[in-house]
């Protein structure tokens, strides 16, 4: 007589838990597929090279400039997406709504300015870029 033995899959959760609780450890190369915890292989030079290099990529503090093109977004962008960029540590994000430029500068982006579309003017972290509101709009 033969036995049949039953796969149990894991939920995301269980597989969670494992990791949580010390079943599964930093050093366990696994993952989850389709409920079935895999060993995954080794990891070469090049796949850890872009690894590293994918983890420097920039973060909030690091952004120098942040420009949001909107067009029919223009009214979400400015109240919730430039609170966060300024939370986030964002220093200057620009306003794109495709007729006129608000640039976003200080503490919370209390200090907004609307130049002139012949108006010269540089981002805070790039003084040596004169740029006017037309050279962006065309």
């Amino acid at each position: 007589m033969a036995v049949t033995l039953r796969r149990r899959g894991f939920t995301l959760d269980e597989y969670h838990r494992m990791g949580e609780t010390g079943i599964l450890g930093p050093d366990d190369r696994v993952e989850l597929i389709e409920g079935e915890i895999i060993e995954m292989s080794p990891i070469g030079s090049r796949h850890a090279g872009t690894v590293a290099r994918i983890q420097r990529l920039p973060e909030p503090p690091d952004v120098r400039l942040l420009i949001e093109v909107a067009d029919s977004s223009l009214p979400y962008d400015r109240r919730t997406k430039f609170p966060l960029y300024a939370c986030s540590g964002v220093t200057e994000a620009w306003l794109v709504d495709l007729e006129r430029l608000e640039i976003h500068r200080g503490a919370g982006y209390r200090d907004v300015r609307i130049p002139r579309t012949d108006e010269t003017f540089s981002p805070g972290a790039f003084v040596d870029l004169p740029l006017t509101v037309r050279d962006l709009l065309g």
